[in-house]
């Protein structure tokens, strides 16, 4: 997790539970995509650091045991109508890094019929003692079947073409994508990727996908429009968006599925937390106002910075657009293309 997120305090986006013996900051999230008429793929994203694992073990080939178990109930005090677990197992040398410790990060994907539920986390360690990490309500909604509709918003820090012919943890639809499961963004990681799905496109109807980005004072910062079309009932939507450009603050990034006649329009939305370092508020001397100063976002962009941005971005950009970034190899003309 980036250093200069971890002073900011946002009780929107950050859950930490503070135990008897232990404090973690464990970041989570989720969203739904349908599975059947009747259940709903579940996803819940997590992201934690090591380094409260590691610090009562003394040698580097330690076994660490950490499983995390995910836990639903209709209510509080209802019996679990599901309860799935992730083993983890880790030696120690493999949780340090030449930063500090590793941060691990996860999807946990549950199959559940539409409702409402508990949803409770727990970390149960070697010895079998749990510790409840997270607890917080959910409702998993039935999709409409007969008009078209889309799923909830994935926040993702990666989305790449999956290359490997093993599935992976982060495998979904031919792409490896990996969450941010604490949905927040900064100067060092710009780009909003995001993941959905559209069902039950019809042949013949005309449809229309918007995009908005919304700031913290419900203005549009932000929006484009594309119509869609496919021979397939569903089809997975991918996309970024820049966010250098943008002050730091909260904001909602919505998807709008809609008809061309506006007989009927669908909306998934999400919050984030965008920090932009190269945004600075300075008092003016003599007067109470404050005057928002932007600089240039890549001006202190290294080439294998740029190069790095762009790579994030290359699975959507156009051939010309690739050929011409790599006849650049200075790293100022790197930052002017960018």
């Amino acid at each position: 997790m980036k250093n200069i997120l971890k002073n900011i305090t946002l009780f929107l986006f950050f859950c930490t539970i503070v135990f008897s013996q232990h404090q973690y900051e464990f970041d989570y999230d989720y969203a739904q995509f349908r599975n059947s008429d009747s259940t709903n793929i579940f996803e819940v994203y997590y992201e934690f650091n090591s380094e409260n694992l590691v610090k009562n073990y003394l040698y580097n080939d330690s076994t660490i045991i950490l499983n995390i178990i995910f836990s639903l109930s209709k209510n509080q005090n209802s019996d679990e109508i599901l309860s799935d677990t992730v083993y983890n197992s880790f030696k120690l040398n493999e949780l340090l890094t030449s930063d500090g410790h590793r941060d691990i990060i996860g999807v946990k994907k549950l199959v559940v019929p539409s409702g409402y539920y508990d949803m409770f986390i727990y970390f149960q360690n070697s010895n079998k003692i749990l510790e409840q990490i997270v607890n917080t309500s959910i409702l998993t909604k039935k999709y409409d079947t007969s008009n078209p509709t889309l799923s909830d918003i994935q926040l993702a820090r990666s989305i790449k073409k999956d290359s490997s012919s093993v599935e992976s943890l982060f495998s979904k639809n031919t792409l490896r994508i990996i969450p941010n499961p604490s949905t927040t963004y900064s100067s060092d990681l710009p780009l909003l990727q995001y993941y959905a799905e559209l069902y039950n496109i019809p042949d013949e109807d005309s449809l229309t996908l918007s995009t908005y980005l919304v700031s913290g004072d419900s203005k549009v910062v932000f929006s484009n429009s594309k119509t869609i079309s496919s021979n397939f009932e569903s089809i997975a939507h991918i996309d970024q968006i820049n966010l250098l450009k943008y002050p730091t603050g909260v904001y909602t990034l919505q998807l709008i599925f809609s008809s061309a006649s506006k007989e009927y329009a669908f909306v998934s939305q999400k919050q984030f937390y965008f920090y932009n370092k190269f945004y600075t508020v300075n008092s003016i001397e003599g007067t109470s106002d404050q005057v928002l100063q932007k600089e240039s976002p890549f001006s202190y962009f290294s080439a294998e910075e740029c190069d790095e941005v762009f790579n994030q971005a290359r699975y959507i950009a156009t051939s010309k657009e690739i050929d011409r970034y790599e006849s650049i190899s200075s790293a100022e003309g790197k930052r002017e293309f960018l």
